[in-house]
């Protein structure tokens, strides 16, 4: 049966193929290798998964700080949401790098308010189950750390401080009565409620 012009291209490209593949990555290969010891990283698939390349520890262009990683005007080698083996990652996009690579400082790289130098306060965990460590250094601060009691004599009962009431304060995303103490005379000390079932706030 007489093969036509265009089946013998066919099986010709067919063949032609896997070598053509195995050139591509050789290629891909020799660049990784020219490229690692300048700490840049081969990146093939914008998720925080796969990179081709790994980034050597003490490359300084691996270490990132403040806003550059994975920010618009940064100049890390890596970008948010993208991640090396050995190398940066940024994959909640808030431009610090995980503390899993060397000089992230990020202690949560998978929630964006948890950065160091965080200035707000929340109501909730970082994450369910989680703490309320939100500018990774390393324990929760109160938004209003004071307490007042105003179970004290009335010569004692403190009607300055404004803050949550009690003897303790609220734990971090749990809610207590806000206000002050009031003594209408010496041996009396009060409560006086502002607002009831205010949530704690904590960073």
């Amino acid at each position: 049966m007489a093969v036509s012009g265009r089946e013998i291209a066919l099986e010709s490209a067919k063949m032609s193929l896997p070598r053509m593949i195995f050139s591509i990555r050789d290629s891909l290969v020799r660049a990784r290798g020219s490229l690692a010891p300048l700490g840049v990283a081969l990146v093939f698939s914008v998720g925080c998964e796969l990179v081709l390349g790994d980034i050597p520890e003490n490359s300084s262009s691996s270490s990132a700080t403040g806003g550059d990683a994975g920010s618009a005007g940064g100049s890390s080698s890596t970008s948010a949401g993208s991640t090396g083996t050995g190398g940066c990652c940024d994959c909640d996009g808030d431009g610090h790098p995980s503390v899993a690579c060397s000089g992230g400082d990020d202690c949560d790289d998978n929630n964006k308010d948890v950065f160091p130098g965080q200035p707000m306060y929340f109501p909730v965990p970082t994450h369910p189950g989680g703490g309320f460590d939100y500018n990774c250094d390393g324990k929760a601060e109160f938004k209003s750390p004071a307490v007042v009691d105003c179970s004290l004599l009335g010569a004692f009962c403190d009607t300055m401080t404004h803050s949550y009431l009690g003897k303790t304060h609220p734990a971090c995303g749990e809610t207590g009565k806000v206000g002050t103490c009031s003594a209408p005379n010496t041996v009396t000390c009060q409560e006086q409620v502002e607002q009831t079932n205010v949530t704690v706030l904590c960073r």
